[in-house]
């Protein structure tokens, strides 16, 4: 089996497969994301994210730490820097790399955006970080070593497998790219 069709069947896993504790663990996870989010929201980068970007206009469907609803990508962009601003979000050090930046801000606006619950959410985050921290420690300490960040990097599949998961999108997703 590829890296592929585990990365889609873990995106594909059904809800009822999900324990309570892990599905607890995602919860607080949100909550520490939030924090960090609200924490960060007046720092430059973030007030100077939501202007330029705020700019560009679009249709507003997903929130955003400290300013108005944008289209789901920009604010996705603006919360992900917005929580990672202070760094005081969580960290994963098997993989080393900060789980809940890299993936709540897309699955928040995919969440947003199809109108899914927070049960969802949650569910979509715990199978994403879950991706990421197998994509990271795939990648191992010598991809960080050379200048890469796991958060970005392990985390951009993390994202992927959420949003794509609150979208119905992780079959099709593999189906197209010859993995079934």
């Amino acid at each position: 089996m590829t890296t592929l069709e585990h990365v889609l069947d873990l995106a594909g896993l059904p809800a009822s497969s999900i324990p309570a504790e892990a599905r607890q663990t995602a919860r607080f996870s949100l909550y520490d994301w939030m924090v960090c989010g609200l924490a960060g929201a007046s720092e430059p980068l973030a007030v100077l994210l939501r202007k330029v970007i705020g700019a560009e206009g679009g249709h507003p469907v997903a929130s955003t730490f400290g300013g108005p609803a944008m289209p789901a990508r920009a604010a996705a962009l603006v919360n992900g820097a917005t929580s990672h601003a202070l760094d005081y979000d969580d960290t994963h050090f098997a993989h080393v790399g900060h789980p809940s930046v890299g993936i709540y801000p897309a699955a928040l606006a995919a969440a947003e955006a199809v109108d899914a619950s927070v049960a969802d959410l949650a569910d979509a985050f715990l199978l994403g970080a879950e991706a990421s921290v197998r994509i990271g420690m795939q990648l191992g300490a010598v991809h960080y070593n050379r200048g890469f960040h796991q958060t970005a990097t392990a985390g951009a599949f993390g994202a992927t497998v959420a949003a794509g998961r609150l979208c119905g999108l992780a079959r099709a997703l593999g189906k197209m790219l010859g993995a079934g």
